[in-house]
């Protein structure tokens, strides 16, 4: 494919360092309809950046975010910042590979943009603050849209509005999880408070919670579906899966200490036990029952 496109790339390049923005635009938008090689996306990506069409250049930039984040990461972070995703690109700077200047670079590029935001737009952010810290007032099929519009508040105003959230009962378990799951990956390092599927309150500093654990935990379960199902029963395989994953997105970040028997785990959990339980099986039967009812 790249063959096909070698010519629309080299010209396209060249009018990009001539700053020819708009007609690197219009060329590539002749063939936008197709799957484009990645060097041309990129072109007209970078294009539609030039000429402040940022809303654009995230929607077509969206389809490839692996290949930004391998071969162009500083761009992708610009598009980030540009649509205000602050969150996301703190997210997405935490689990790059890259150099340590280059790292340093984007944390004080993604500082430098919220700072500008918090001075700009003080009141727009504070009443998205506002509507993420009460997202346990809206009815559950409208809490995804605060959680995910949070997205644009900085980490401050984020992490401020989390610690609201993360102890309101009537926000969604599995949305409480997310948020906290957020804070977790951005490596925050302060105590926060939060309703777990136990109901209770707990006390947490994300950035020191036991990934490993949670991982090895996860890995096992899925060992053991993929034994008991993936060659005689697809269909049952895949479900099986996305249970799991269910659980551990639940029980996070106590997976890890939940599920002390991922053989009993499974049983439970497809319906291959006797009729009298184990202590291990009634164990997981009765921890699974929590996580059914916090799904309502």
């Amino acid at each position: 494919m790249d063959g096909k496109y070698a010519d629309l790339i080299q010209i396209t390049t060249k009018l990009l360092e001539q700053g020819e923005s708009q007609k690197v635009i219009e060329k590539i938008a002749a063939v936008a309809d197709h799957e484009l090689p990645f060097e041309l996306q990129r072109n007209y990506v970078q294009a539609l950046m030039d000429k402040q069409q940022y809303v654009q250049a995230h929607e077509e930039a969206r389809n490839y975010e692996q290949e930004y984040l391998q071969r162009a990461p500083t761009l992708w972070i610009d598009i980030l910042l540009h649509n205000h995703l602050f969150i996301p690109a703190r997210l997405t700077l935490n689990n790059l590979a890259t150099q340590e200047v280059m790292k340093n670079n984007m944390i004080a590029q993604i500082a430098e943009a919220e700072q500008g935001a918090e001075q700009k737009q003080a009141a727009t952010l504070q009443k998205k603050l506002k509507n993420f810290i009460h997202t346990g007032d809206l009815p559950e099929w409208s809490q995804y849209s605060a959680i995910t519009d949070a997205d644009t508040l900085p980490l401050r105003e984020y992490a401020s509005g989390a610690q609201f959230v993360l102890r309101d009962s009537f926000v969604k378990p599995i949305f409480r999880v997310a948020i906290l799951r957020t804070l977790v990956d951005l490596h925050y390092a302060e105590l926060v408070k939060f309703i777990w599927i136990d109901q209770e309150e707990h006390l947490i500093v994300p950035a020191e919670a036991d990934l490993a654990q949670e991982k090895a935990v996860e890995q096992s379960l899925m060992q053991i579906i993929q034994e008991r199902y993936k060659n005689d029963n697809p269909i049952e395989y895949q479900n099986a899966i996305q249970q799991i994953k269910l659980h551990m997105a639940l029980l996070f970040p106590y997976a890890g200490q939940v599920i002390k028997n991922p053989t009993a785990w499974v049983e439970v959990m497809v319906g291959t036990v006797p009729d009298q339980l184990d202590a291990d099986q009634q164990y997981a039967k009765e921890w699974q029952q929590k996580i059914q009812q916090s799904i309502g």
